[in-house]
């Protein structure tokens, strides 16, 4: 309870809130815990639970790890029940002890497991026991599942008196159960059963708050990733679009200079590395306009297939080799109208009739990534 004189924020006691507001439950909101408490059990405000899920809710959780073993050990000194048990019910049938409290010896500890149909839950989840019961030995399906568990557990003790609530997430699925266990008969009142709805929507709100934080996370991480693995690869294609386009420019210059001849092969050779270069553009354009995951329409239709960038730019490399492998015979020269014209080209550049950079006469079979280029021969 609050002491006199100390401060404390107003609580709304006798108003119900908006039900948009209603699905949220963190445990740091301490607000947000009379109002809910009030819903499940009006008298409640000064009895069991109020002020000590007050104190819970200001302590400072790492993640839902702790806010289950803080629940279950609150539930356990404000019931005075035996054996608390916060259990989650995993996708490969297993019941797991996620926090337990017991005024005795268990033979089960945290994060221990047993087969889900092992458990008391099973049956009440299966519609043959009620989710309170007073004295199990009148629910003889609930009753003869605790005698194959206990034969199971090991035990000399019995539970006679059983009540659980199960621990939901917002959409719906389930996470598990917090479940309270007594040696002997006894009733729950509803305080009580309130305390469980409570600490049970707690803990399901923070489960699903910490699940959602980290999938977040996760998401923001692949993000990064994919956008930083789109940046190197659109590096790397803006470095191997040179090839293609120094080769065009290289035989070009060779065909119009006379150092080639322009014949069938040479020109079919530059017009596939254009074709190449146009291909590889698209591909720059796609990736630059792709989500992670996702294909473009564009590349989906090029050629009935999809191509990655990457195989496109190791074709690029290949196209170079096979460009390098062409090489003008030994034996052949060039007309001597070619050289005379590549004469008077140099002879002009350096008095300063043109403009611009000298260009250099290119060899293609020693064209290279850098666009280096041999000079013709003087």
């Amino acid at each position: 309870m609050v002491e006199p004189g100390s401060a404390r924020r107003p609580c709304r006691v006798g108003r119900r809130r908006p039900r948009a507001r209603s699905a949220a439950l963190p445990l740091d909101a301490t607000r947000e815990v009379a109002p809910a408490l009030r819903e499940y059990a009006p008298g409640m405000a000064d009895g069991i639970g109020l002020a000590h899920i007050g104190d819970l809710a200001r302590v400072a959780l790492a993640g839902s790890s702790e806010a289950i073993a803080a629940v279950a050990d609150l539930a356990q000194r404000l019931s005075g029940i035996d054996i608390t048990v916060v259990s989650e019910v995993t996708a490969d049938g297993r019941y797991v002890f996620r926090a337990l409290e017991a005024r005795g010896p268990v033979p089960v500890g945290r994060d221990d497991a047993i087969p889900y149909p092992w458990s008391l839950c099973s049956r009440i989840h299966a519609g043959e026991s009620p989710a309170t019961v007073a004295e199990t030995k009148e629910v003889p399906a609930l009753w003869n599942q605790w005698l194959r568990l206990k034969e199971g557990l090991g035990v000399d003790w019995d539970v006679r008196a059983f009540c659980t609530r199960d621990v939901t997430l917002p959409d719906g699925s389930l996470f598990g159960t917090i479940c309270f266990h007594h040696w002997q008969p006894r009733s729950f009142s509803a305080d009580e059963e309130a305390l469980l709805e409570v600490l049970a929507r707690l803990l399901g709100q923070e489960i699903w708050r910490e699940r959602a934080a980290a999938e977040l996370e996760r998401a923001a991480t692949a993000l990064a990733e994919a956008e930083h693995l789109r940046f190197e690869l659109a590096e790397e294609l803006r470095h191997e679009l040179r090839a293609p386009l120094q080769v065009i420019d290289g035989y070009a210059e060779a065909m119009v200079d006379g150092v080639l001849a322009a014949d069938g092969d040479h020109l079919a050779l530059v017009r596939g590395e254009a074709a190449r270069a146009t291909r590889l553009l698209d591909d720059i354009i796609d990736l630059t306009r792709s989500r992670p995951g996702r294909t473009s329409a564009r590349s989906r239709r090029r050629s009935g297939s999809t191509r990655s960038p990457c195989r496109c730019a190791s074709s690029w490399r290949r196209s170079r080799r096979r460009a390098a492998s062409i090489s003008r015979p030994r034996s052949s020269r060039p007309p001597s109208s070619a050289i005379a014209a590549g004469s008077s080209r140099w002879s002009s550049t350096s008095s300063g009739t043109r403009s611009g950079p000298p260009r250099e006469a290119p060899v293609p079979a020693s064209s290279s990534r850098s666009g280096a280029r041999a000079r013709p021969a003087s």
